[in-house]
């Protein structure tokens, strides 16, 4: 029997999805858009979400036509590498109308599609025999024109019209018939192929090597559009009648831009990673509509966009086994009393943090929490010194919001500068009845404590640690700074870790092992210790830079390093369960040489602090309260990739009986061909799940790093490297400069 899989690609998808037979989830949700009158009041957006209930699992593009849905299936048959296509249509709630065979495409892989204004399919396809060469250079391109019968008209093989080497995309119908398509070389000559109602070529229109795509605004004017190198964007008018690109573009000044697609009403959406804008063509002030994080909207899911009208915009997505389609509506808002916006401050979210607020925001209609981020990377100039010093002015005046991103901090500033001017609250004091701390792995709560209150909450978390030979590091949780030194002696020709450097050495030293050093409470520090000494006195044999071309897995395989320096322990385990086998003999998780403790540490996935200035304390706390819920901590037990542990017990058990049970990671493989070796994920055992909760309970510190301490220790250390002081000098020097800054500031 033949091997048949069944895929669907989206080749056009149109229509206001009012009533659509579509599971939605709709949030009305007011959160910074663009404020404005159209005669009725302010302007919000509302966006629906949802699945459109087919099963495919492949999405290749999608246009607009005449209010029905246009999707172009196949059934791919392993045996004879061919395709047999099939055009189905569909009504305005989603309803299957008409399904039509289409002969003639089954030995080509569509990639793109139209529909022009006489109801024609016109499709970008590659010969499917033509792409088996090993690096596709020989790949043959074809625009295909398809009536409603089902039936091909015409196949035009575009490599007889330009270079071979052409690569194609953009193919857009205006509605006058015309058709167009982008073609770029790998050097980056390009040009703009028109194409009439019949197929045949009326002009090739140069582009410049910047040109990146191509859009419509109203369906009726084509534009190319640029991204210069500070990051904005440049719009050029093609000018169809004449065959010539307008040089008088019109600039965009909005960075980080992902998307980009015409409106209907001369302007220009222009989605960033953060929200979506709206650019008129009139030199009118861009406008930002709204945050996707507001909307419970994660951006990345969303492979495109397209306005269907002047006040509707949809959008397309592609998950794993599911279509989801997304409907923005520009509509007269009414007043909400009874609607929260919970403003956090974060100097730059990380995708953990955007992740759990669109997560917050889809399961919460009463309240949502809005990114108040201060750090853009992709502004000219900005600094991240810059925007901390924005942010700690916000928090000392009030003004930052209800809610504080720790994490964001965590490696630039010590808690203890908050705490100590008054700007968080201790979230013990919040904790009521409901709340039983027996549920939690309050290892991770004490290890957040300040002079024994929480002033963040940690929901998840990863740990972070070493991973070494039992035989070489010994079989406990930790080891010294001096078993590090003399496991260096003993094994001269192994390098202590992959990738190791002096700068790397004493980052670890500052994020594992400040406390030895430093009585925060105090303010005294103590750097005389053999430890400290020790650590800069192997960092000195280290390489300013890395050889970047190393493998650490293979390098732990081969014998030339010692330790696995960066074991991270998720919720999959994956690290753990390759590098054990990779060392290939019993390991320890002894973390990084410390004199006292553990030297493993906690790695927050969020760490969230309320501000005590915020006038929505109560609200911000039950924003808090959600996140260690059982719902919520239940939720994390589903997620499908890297997040880290929950931090209730019961719903971590049933994490490790997830892993345990999924086939699929413990038959995945991981190898190095160069290295000679190749090992399955395999299974935890059970000795070696409790050697894992084993450290989890006796965890004590927090991931961290003061960022100025790290630059007086790097600045100190330079002089001992050079030769230019002797070891107790540089001590010495750290020890005044790193007590006198906590005094001062802590």
């Amino acid at each position: 029997m033949k091997r048949l899989c069944k895929l669907f690609i989206i080749v056009a998808i149109m229509l206001a999805f009012s009533g659509c037979s579509w599971n939605e989830d709709s949030r009305d949700a007011s959160l910074g858009e663009a404020q404005g009158s159209t005669g009725g009041g302010e302007v919000t957006y509302q966006v629906e979400e949802g699945d459109l209930n087919l099963n495919q699992n492949n999405i290749t593009a999608y246009t607009k036509q005449n209010g029905i849905l246009y999707f172009l299936g196949y059934i791919g048959d392993n045996a004879t590498k061919q395709l047999n296509y099939s055009l189905m249509t569909f009504d305005e709630n989603g309803g299957l109308q008409q399904e039509t065979a289409i002969s003639g495409l089954n030995h080509y892989m569509v990639t793109e599609a139209a529909i022009d204004t006489k109801q024609s399919l016109w499709v970008l396809a590659n010969n499917i025999s033509s792409m088996q060469s090993s690096d596709g250079s020989d790949a043959m391109s074809y625009l295909v024109q398809i009536d409603a019968n089902g039936t091909v008209l015409k196949e035009q093989s575009l490599n007889d019209l330009t270079n071979r080497s052409t690569q194609y995309s953009h193919l857009l119908s205006d509605n006058q018939g015309a058709i167009f398509l982008l073609g770029k070389t790998q050097s980056g000559e390009g040009q703009i192929l028109v194409f009439d109602e019949t197929g045949e070529m009326q002009k090739a229109i140069p582009v410049s090597q910047q040109t990146v795509g191509l859009f419509f605004v109203d369906g009726k004017t084509a534009y190319t559009y640029e991204i210069t190198d500070d990051g904005t964007v440049q719009i050029y008018e093609v000018q169809k009648d004449t065959g010539v690109i307008n040089q008088e573009g019109i600039s965009l000044s909005i960075t980080g831009m992902k998307k980009i697609f015409g409106g209907m009403d001369d302007s220009v959406f222009v989605a960033t990673e953060d929200g979506l804008w709206k650019c008129y063509l009139d030199g009118r002030e861009a406008v930002e509509l709204f945050r996707w994080l507001d909307k419970g909207i994660d951006f990345n899911e969303w492979n495109s966009f397209q306005a269907i009208s002047e006040n509707k915009i949809i959008g397309v997505s592609q998950g794993v086994a599911d279509l989801k389609l997304l409907q923005i509506t520009q509509e007269q808002s009414s007043s909400n009393e009874e609607f929260v916006i919970l403003t956090l401050a974060s100097l730059q979210a990380d995708d953990a943090l955007k992740n759990e607020i669109v997560v917050f925001n889809q399961n919460h209609d009463r309240c949502a929490i809005k990114l108040k981020q201060y750090y853009d990377p992709y502004a000219t100039g900005a600094t991240v010194e810059d925007a901390l010093e924005r942010l700690n002015a916000d928090l000392l005046s009030g003004n930052a919001g209800d809610l504080l991103d720790m994490k964001s901090l965590s490696m630039t500033t010590s808690p203890r500068f908050y705490i100590k001017r008054g700007i968080l609250e201790n979230l013990y004091d919040w904790m009521d009845e409901g709340v039983n701390q027996d549920d939690y792995t309050k290892e991770v709560w004490k290890a957040n404590e300040v002079d024994g209150k929480l002033y963040s909450l940690i929901p998840s978390f990863k740990l972070n640690t070493m991973m070494g030979r039992t035989s070489q590091v010994g079989n406990g949780f930790s080891w010294t700074p001096k078993q590090m030194q003399e496991l260096i002696d003993q094994y001269p020709k192994m390098g202590l870790y992959c990738f190791e450097t002096k700068e790397s050495l004493l980052q670890y030293v500052c994020q594992y092992n400040m406390d030895e050093f430093v009585n925060w409470e105090t303010g005294d520090c103590d750097f005389s210790g053999d430890s400290f000494g020790i650590f800069l006195e192997y960092a000195k044999t280290l390489p300013d830079s890395a050889q970047e071309d190393l493998d650490a897995l293979n390098e732990i395989y081969s014998g030339n390093v010692l330790i696995e320096d960066q074991l991270v322990i998720d919720a999959t385990l994956s690290d753990f369960l390759i590098t054990k086998q990779v060392f290939g003999e019993p390991v320890s998780l002894m973390g990084f040489p410390v004199t006292d403790g553990i030297g493993a540490v906690f790695d927050p996935e969020i760490s969230l602090a309320i501000c005590t200035q915020s006038l929505q304390k109560e609200d911000a706390w039950e924003a808090l309260d959600y996140f260690i819920s059982e719902e919520y901590q239940n939720d994390l037990v589903n997620r499908d990739y890297r997040s880290g542990l929950p931090i209730m017990k019961q719903a971590r058990q049933m994490i490790y009986q997830k892993i345990m049970e999924d086939e699929t990671q413990a038959k995945s493989e991981i190898g190095n061909a160069y290295g000679g070796w190749n090992f399955e994920f395999g299974y935890p055992t059970e000795q070696e799940i409790e050697q894992l909760e084993a450290l989890i309970h006796a965890t004590t510190k927090i991931k961290g790093m003061d960022q100025t301490i790290y630059q007086i220790i790097l600045e100190e250390t330079a002089a001992y490297f050079s030769d230019q002081r002797n070891l107790q000098e540089v001590i010495d020097l750290i020890q005044n400069r790193i007590s006198l800054y906590i005094k001062e500031s802590m």
